[in-house]
């Protein structure tokens, strides 16, 4: 399980195509969120900086999950 977290924190810091891949990256980052793995600031920048870029409802959905997951409830509802 740890190497599978590892080897999504490492994806997630070469993988930047959000117009291509934001599903993917949005998934990843609340299965490590999930897990208590994930950079809070890497959420709250594609939070405040780059929602639109993610090109589904669910993509933006499992930020704003990931957001409330670390307690940033004001963050995570702005992004629903």
């Amino acid at each position: 399980m740890q190497q599978a977290l590892g080897n999504l924190q490492n994806s997630l810091a070469y993988d930047l195509d959000l117009q291509s891949r934001g599903n993917e990256i949005a998934y990843a980052l609340y299965v490590l969120a999930r897990n208590k793995k994930a950079s809070i600031g890497d959420l709250r920048y594609y939070a405040d900086t780059q929602v639109e870029a993610f090109s589904s409802p669910l993509a933006i959905a499992h930020l704003a999950a990931s957001l409330a997951l670390y307690g940033d409830t004001q963050r995570s509802e702005r992004t629903f």
